[in-house]
């Protein structure tokens, strides 16, 4: 039988993405066997009794419930990391690696009511990693704010993810100008339907939670975020318009592979600001 197993990063991001590529050549395989890796869950989480051990296992578990694929808890399998270009040398091409697709019919549940009625953007509030807020609140943070009071004259904003960034080690470690949130800057802006979430949500995920964002974005006219991370990677991968901004995508090499990357219709990751803004203005 040809196997491959291997450990993967535990986030939200690391798991799709992992999915995205190794679709492209489960058919190869009679078993893709995957577990969390829970060195990384230890070093980068500060929650006790395996918390956020057990939502990685049981998201896992949903993202990756049709054979080939297997979940199991073994942290001696090997690693393999899409953002950090591990990737076992694996026969992925760039367009497998970098391109997101779309899983909108596996992340969003048919069973979940979406609550907006009416034309709806959505804007996730946590930046990670690139821009930075002195970058962002120095270049961007003005020109943002203007479009978004202008798509608000259009739509219903709707913003969901943090209101600020829990303060666990991964975000310590990153520092406050690497993590930061837009909360603050569109509620002195706009009136929005108010979907974020507290300190003590976000340090646990839910996977219903993620599926009804999922719904949401699915839905909207729109999405718009900054940054890297998971809540860029939902957006590209279950929206039909997804506007998204890095600026030094040299801080994380795999972005730079995803901006040069012709993604499907409708979605947007770019490094250019202006192209940013001129896709915003055209939802």
């Amino acid at each position: 039988m040809n196997i491959f197993n291997a450990t993967i990063n535990p986030g939200i991001g690391d798991i799709l993405l992992c999915r995205n590529m190794l679709d492209t050549i489960k058919h190869q395989y009679d078993a893709i066997i995957l577990s969390p890796n829970p060195t990384i869950t230890q070093n980068f989480r500060e929650v006790s009794e395996r918390k956020y051990y057990n939502f990685c296992l049981s998201f896992m578990k949903e993202v990756f419930s049709i054979p080939p694929y297997k979940i199991v808890e073994n942290g001696s399998f090997h690693r393999f990391s899409p953002i950090d270009g591990d990737l076992r040398g694996l026969p992925l091409t760039n367009e497998a690696i970098f391109k997101m697709n779309d899983y909108s019919s596996l992340l969003c549940n048919e069973n979940i009511e979406n609550i907006m009625r009416e034309p709806y953007i959505v804007i996730t509030t946590k930046v990670r990693g690139t821009p930075t807020r002195s970058r962002y609140s120095n270049k961007f943070k003005e020109k943002l704010m203007k479009i978004i009071r202008k798509l608000s004259n259009k739509y219903i904003i709707v913003l969901i993810g943090e209101r600020t960034p829990p303060d666990n080690p991964e975000n310590r470690m990153l520092g406050p100008d690497r993590v930061f949130c837009l909360y603050d800057d569109i509620k002195k802006s706009v009136e929005f339907v108010d979907l974020t979430l507290d300190r003590i949500q976000t340090e646990i995920p839910d996977v219903n939670r993620i599926k009804k964002d999922c719904v949401l974005m699915k839905n909207a006219s729109g999405v718009i975020t900054l940054g890297i991370g998971g809540n860029m990677i939902l957006s590209s991968m279950v929206s039909k318009k997804s506007i998204n901004y890095i600026e030094d995508v040299g801080y994380c090499r795999y972005y730079e592979g995803v901006v040069n990357q012709p993604q499907r219709d409708g979605i947007t990751i770019t490094n250019n600001f202006q192209n940013f803004i001129q896709k915003c203005k055209e939802i």
